[in-house]
């Protein structure tokens, strides 16, 4: 096992899943993690998505984040969403 992270960008479009390692990994990434907003889901801008009417899902973003878990990989999704500074919306809302 590598003892220094690789970087991996991924990007997912159309249901491909396309890696773009800083350097060729000797091992396969164990952990992808991934943007919400314009990732898995279109970035609407500001607010952002404050009600579940508002998320919707990037063509072939759930196929493809099937396909990475299938693969093996554990998956996370990162996301800095200002509405829960603004009070906009609760952490707990966020979650659900």
């Amino acid at each position: 096992m590598p003892s220094v992270a690789t970087a991996i960008l991924v990007t997912v479009a159309a249901g491909a899943i396309v890696l773009h390692p800083a350097l060729p990994p000797a091992v396969p990434p164990r952990l992808v993690l991934l943007d919400r907003d314009g990732v898995i889901n279109e970035d609407i801008g500001s607010p952002g998505v404050v009600r579940l009417d508002d998320l919707r899902l990037i063509q072939g973003s759930a196929r493809a984040i099937g396909a990475l878990r299938r693969a093996g990989r554990h998956l996370a999704c990162v996301t800095n969403q200002s509405c829960v500074g603004k009070g906009l919306l609760s952490s707990e809302g966020l979650e659900a």
